[in-house]
């Protein structure tokens, strides 16, 4: 903001844009109060057309109590019938018609149940009831506070119709990612109403998974029979090589073993890999300090098998994470239709509806 001035109720000026900032108890709703019988007085405008939004209700009840309770001081000011305090004493002494002034203050105080004072969304609501045609909202249409049920609705049918179809290997990429119903309605809530949200890539053909899948697969078929064929002579050559103790312990080993064995037994491949299956790959063999200084690296076809299967995970992996961008996008567009169309069926709105409609 470019030359902040102080902000004076008696002189600031009634057109164009301002932003005032105030902290806590500086008297924020005494200087709207002002400026509301400023806009009577001075500029001749009625209450219904001066418009006043806040928060919360409560806040706009106490705006409507201290409104009027202004209102009714600055006629008996005006009228002489008291002095009143400073700012509407100096509001009196420099208005020469008093007589229109105290007209002016006698008709919004006639008409000031029509005053505009509302809360945001009471002043949506009320602007898309009086413009109904032109909005489309039927005039019965209930206000939900809530609609997590109807997302819950949105987001359960985008479910089925996506999810539902993916593979056992892609739904096994999903769980350990936590991708869940949970998780894609709190991207809705994330997205709200999504007027402004500009979804990048803005164009995205679905990726093509399958080929990467296979893959996958073959490499796993791979790894599980050369496991099953010899199990003992890969755990053997493991340990009588010269790997470094500290790093492949007897314990670790034989743990890492049976949660290899484990993920081997499966009928398909799946994700997560076993716990530090990285440990049989050539990558970890070759890692500063882990075969001990004039010793060799254990030598077995198992090991590269492993290497390409971990290669493979990772190739899958990040084609997942591009189908995911995929699946998110595709999401915020159809549960962005599928909603609206769900609400008008059950004839409701919620806040963000008000919003939105005004929008």
């Amino acid at each position: 903001m470019s030359n902040p001035r102080q902000f004076r109720l008696l002189d600031s000026p009634l057109q164009g844009n301002a932003v005032i900032e105030a902290s806590a108890g500086t008297g924020k709703t005494y200087s709207i109060a002002g400026l509301f019988i400023r806009l009577i007085i001075e500029k001749g405008i009625s209450v219904e057309r001066i418009l006043v939004v806040t928060f919360t209700q409560a806040a706009t009840e106490e705006l409507r109590t201290r409104i009027r309770s202004q209102l009714q001081q600055a006629l008996r000011v005006f009228s002489g019938q008291e002095t009143g305090e400073p700012f509407l004493k100096a509001l009196a002494r420099r208005r020469g018609d008093k007589a229109r002034a105290m007209q002016r203050l006698t008709n919004a105080l006639h008409r000031f149940d029509e005053a505009a004072i509302f809360t945001i969304h009471g002043f949506c609501r009320r602007l898309l009831s009086d413009h109904a045609f032109e909005s489309n909202v039927l005039f019965d249409t209930h206000l939900v506070t809530h609609d997590e049920d109807i997302v819950r609705m949105a987001v359960a049918d985008f479910w089925r119709t996506w999810l539902y179809r993916q593979s056992g290997l892609f739904l096994s990429w999903a769980r350990m990612k936590r991708i869940t119903l949970q998780s894609f309605a709190s991207l809705h809530r994330k997205a709200g109403s999504g007027l402004l949200l500009r979804i990048l890539p803005e164009s995205m053909a679905e990726p093509e998974i399958s080929r990467h899948e296979r893959d996958f697969e073959e490499s796993y078929r791979g790894l599980q029979q050369a496991w099953h064929g010899d199990s003992e002579a890969i755990i053997q050559s493991v340990r009588a090589s010269g790997l470094n103790k500290q790093s492949y312990s007897e314990a670790a080993v034989r743990g890492w073993a049976h949660a290899l064995s484990s993920y081997l037994e499966g009928e398909a491949a799946r994700f997560p890999l076993p716990h530090r299956f990285d440990k049989f790959t050539h990558d970890a063999f070759k890692a500063p300090r882990s075969v001990r200084k004039g010793e060799s690296p254990p030598e077995h076809s198992f090991f590269e098998l492993c290497s390409a299967h971990g290669e493979t995970s990772r190739a899958l992996e990040n084609q997942y994470e591009h189908y995911l961008i995929f699946l998110k996008k595709r999401f915020l567009v159809e549960t962005g239709n599928r909603l609206p169309h769900l609400k008008e069926l059950r004839n409701i709105q919620s806040f963000d509806d008000l919003l939105t409609g005004v929008y």
